[in-house]
């Protein structure tokens, strides 16, 4: 059986390694034997190495060898090195000189002994290849049994988790390894590590924060991989691109804070819920491209005894690859019981017969009343809603020339088309939404 015991440490500044090795079998007595080493550095970039062998069996100081190390420029190295071997009664004499290429370190050696002169000449290296991952490269140290990772960061635009023609790769995701290996980014965003130990777990922490959209995420920040010798792992990792919702809450004079709003996708199935801030805004970066309805929560609406006359705000999220910001979401909530005319009933949708046995004739003369009223209104379409003034020329408005702006209640609200007809007017929002501006809906 074969034991060893390593001792390093730092004494009158210089680092000092100890190392025992015992030796036991039942033929012959134990060998045991400590090796002492140090390094010091000499003028010049010059590095000197001595070390002393000791065999506690009876032999004693057993060799002495000392070593002179010199980088002669970046990846140029000279080495000399004597033994002397009291044991045998022989000394060797070593010089040699090592150059690093991309592809493989060669070195020229030369040693002499009492009985002889030899030359030698050495090259060392490794090769990865995979052709699934389109991955070749030269090493100038062996990887024989070590194991590669690939990192390719792409764009899943179509939110499938995997890579297709179409998607792009992404750069600027940095990835740390907790455990070792030698890290190499390409001009792409594709990060490498090589060298890693096979079949153990290997720790990865991902960082979006040098990505080049804030609207860009991954799923995953962590992951755990192990790798097999002689082989390259890829590992494709999906960045989706997310949307921006943002709108406000206010009554008839100020914005309300605390409020609940509840995000929902197109299958009714909850997102998200929000709180208004102080002021009324609220605001949610992370909704995936799709159609989604805002809608303020009832249960508090209820406590805080509150109604508001649209209770439900339907947007579209559209994406593409930069992300998109629907921010015209607004709510206006009234204290009080809820008193809705009937022609707004009829139009949510209660036309049924039970509705119409319901009408009341009280109710017809309150509906003539709000016909009339309708004459006089005027509809516009809102594209947008913001707390700083927008410039009618910048870009969001894409060249539209009847664009109206006003201020309500500390709001800078934008608009377009007016038309006394409701009908005319959700034309109108129809072909704004197929223009690009999503969230655009008639007041």
């Amino acid at each position: 059986s074969n034991a060893e015991w390593l001792i390093s440490g730092n004494v009158f500044r210089f680092k000092l390694n100890l190392t025992t090795t015992a030796f036991f079998n039942a033929f012959s007595d134990a060998f045991i034997s400590s090796r002492i080493s140090t390094s010091v550095k000499l003028p010049h970039g010059i590095v000197f190495v001595p070390q002393l062998t000791y065999e506690y069996s009876g032999n004693g100081l057993t060799s002495v060898q000392g070593q002179l190390k010199k980088q002669l420029f970046e990846k140029a190295h000279l080495q000399v090195s004597y033994l002397r071997n009291f044991n045998y009664d022989q000394f060797y004499l070593q010089l040699g000189f090592t150059y690093e290429l991309p592809f493989s370190r060669v070195g020229l050696f030369s040693s002499t002994n009492k009985n002889q002169t030899s030359f030698s000449q050495s090259a060392t290296g490794s090769l990865t290849f995979d052709p699934r991952a389109s991955y070749l490269k030269f090493n100038n140290t062996p990887d024989l049994g070590r194991g590669d990772l690939k990192f390719q960061p792409f764009l899943d635009l179509n939110g499938n988790q995997k890579r297709d023609k179409n998607e792009p790769l992404v750069e600027g995701l940095s990835i740390r390894n907790i455990g070792g290996g030698i890290r190499e980014k390409a001009k792409d965003g594709t990060i490498i590590f090589s060298g890693l130990e096979p079949y153990i777990m290997h720790h990865f922490i991902l960082n979006t924060t040098n990505l080049n959209r804030i609207s860009w995420r991954v799923e995953k920040e962590t992951y755990n991989i192990s790798v097999n010798p002689n082989q390259l792992k890829l590992i494709e990792i999906p960045v989706s691109v997310v949307g921006e919702v943002a709108g406000f809450i206010y009554d008839s004079k100020n914005g309300i804070g605390g409020i609940k709003i509840n995000i929902f996708n197109e299958k009714e199935e909850l997102v998200v819920s929000i709180l208004s801030e102080s002021d009324g805004y609220f605001s949610f970066l992370g909704l995936k491209s799709g159609g989604y309805s805002a809608k303020i929560d009832s249960l508090q609406l209820q406590k805080l005894q509150m109604w508001t006359e649209h209770a439900n705000s339907t947007f579209v999220i559209d994406n593409g690859t930069d992300g998109v910001i629907v921010d015209n979401i607004e709510f206006v909530l009234y204290k009080g019981e809820i008193e809705k005319p009937i022609a707004e009933t009829i139009h949510e949708g209660y036309q049924s017969e039970k509705a119409n046995f319901i009408l009341s004739e009280k109710a017809s003369d309150k509906n003539k009343s709000n016909e009339k009223a309708s004459e006089q209104l005027v509809y516009s379409v809102q594209l947008l809603a913001s707390k700083r003034r927008v410039e009618l020329s910048d870009p969001f408005f894409k060249g539209l020339e009847d664009v109206e702006e006003y201020l309500h209640e500390g709001i800078h609200k934008y608009t377009t088309g007016a038309s006394k007809s409701v009908k005319e007017a959700n034309k109108i929002k129809n072909k704004l939404l197929s223009r690009g501006f999503h969230g655009a809906f008639v007041v």
